[in-house]
């Protein structure tokens, strides 16, 4: 990646290039997961299922008091997209090292969310 955005940098697409050089980070966080569940999720298809599950569901509910009363509900509703849809099982160390991730990036907060 740092290969193709110098390329980038130097075949002048600089705003190209800067905005993959910022969001880098966030791009590669698939690599630190483990091989099995990184080969289940080549494709958007589980992320555009999961969405189209958050959002029927909340249309079931209708309004929420506060964006923390929804995340709990898109949290579930992840979970079961993860383990029902890809057939992926996750080993006990592979819990944990998913466990030390999701502690490394919790979710944001109402105010991280408003100020982004």
């Amino acid at each position: 990646m740092r290969a193709l955005i110098a390329q980038l940098t130097d075949s002048g697409y600089h705003s190209a290039a800067a905005c993959l050089a910022d969001d880098l980070a966030a791009l590669l966080v698939r690599l630190k997961y483990p091989l099995r569940h990184r080969r289940k999720r080549r494709s958007t298809n589980p992320l555009e299922r999961s969405l189209g599950e958050v959002r029927r569901r909340t249309n079931l509910i209708g309004r929420f008091p506060g964006e923390s009363s929804c995340l709990p509900l898109c949290r579930a509703v992840l979970d079961l997209i993860i383990t029902q849809s890809t057939k992926v099982v996750s080993t006990d160390l592979e819990h944990q090292a998913l466990k030390r991730l999701k502690d490394r990036h919790p979710v944001p907060g109402p105010e991280e969310v408003a100020a982004a």
